[in-house]
């Protein structure tokens, strides 16, 4: 009777352990995906930092928004309007 409890509780024991392994893997695998989709985001923002610190878009948004020429360019106005 004694040996009987002892494997009862061993094997509840044992079950507990194999619930929380399998919770503890889906966690795992929940962390992962959210890492892996972290990652993504961060590529995504990397590539868009190195095209925005390019030196064309630079004197792109320098030309269409501050109106800034080259020094070698001639500004032609027409004040007909």
């Amino acid at each position: 009777m004694f040996w009987a409890v002892i494997l009862i509780g061993f094997g509840i024991v044992i079950s507990n352990q194999m619930v929380e392994l399998e919770t503890l893997g889906l966690d795992k695998a929940a962390a992962q995906a959210l890492v892996d989709a972290e990652r993504s985001t961060t590529q995504e923002l990397r590539l868009t930092y190195e095209a925005h610190m390019s030196y064309s878009f630079i004197e792109q948004v320098a030309r269409e928004r501050l109106g800034f020429i080259r020094a070698d360019e001639i500004i032609f106005i027409n004040d007909a309007n």
